[in-house]
């Protein structure tokens, strides 16, 4: 186990939420949810790393937040929401466990440093979406390149970033010759 929420826990708190816990493959390119889905599952990941993208209309996309070993993937039930509001995707293959929604809730009321836990996690991904807008509007994409590959490094810890150019085009919301 290596997810630093997971790992923060009190073992009473841990003992309470072990249960419900099932370890995962998570491969790459696979959808944890999609924006309107019903929030069935919340995902800690041990080793990867996430994308959460938000779709437009016409079929674009571009990336939100990213989420790895630091955090939790399906925020939403926290907030005692039901259903998604982006796309969450493996871009880098990990593990990870997953808890079903009603067994994550029923425990949530139990754990305060759990809570206190995803509270923090929560607001470092607001700050995170800030300092992306903040980026996206005022860097050139080289820049915005630089920023998102070393938050990608923080996340797997590794040198070695799986990622096309594609994928980086999409991320950054422009096109894969500027990449």
């Amino acid at each position: 186990m290596s997810n630093v929420i997971l790992l923060s826990l009190p073992d009473e708190e841990y003992h309470l939420l072990r249960p419900h816990l099932e370890p995962m493959d998570l491969p790459q390119h696979h959808i944890l949810h999609g924006p309107g889905d019903k929030t069935e599952f919340t995902y800690f990941l041990n080793e990867g790393m996430t994308s959460i993208v938000a779709l437009s209309g016409d079929g674009r996309s571009v990336e939100v937040g990213i989420v790895g070993k630091e955090g939790m993937v399906g925020m939403s039930l926290t907030a005692g929401l039901r259903r998604e509001i982006f796309r969450a995707i493996m871009q880098m293959s990990g593990s990870g466990v997953h808890i079903k929604s009603q067994g994550f809730r029923s425990v949530l009321l139990g754990t305060p440093v759990l809570r206190s836990e995803l509270s923090r996690f929560a607001l470092m991904q607001g700050m995170q979406v800030a300092q992306l807008a903040a980026c996206n509007r005022l860097h050139e994409t080289e820049q915005r390149l630089v920023r998102w590959l070393l938050m990608c490094q923080d996340r797997v810890d590794s040198k070695l970033l799986p990622l096309t150019h594609d994928f980086l085009a999409q991320m950054l919301g422009t096109g894969r010759p500027t990449v």
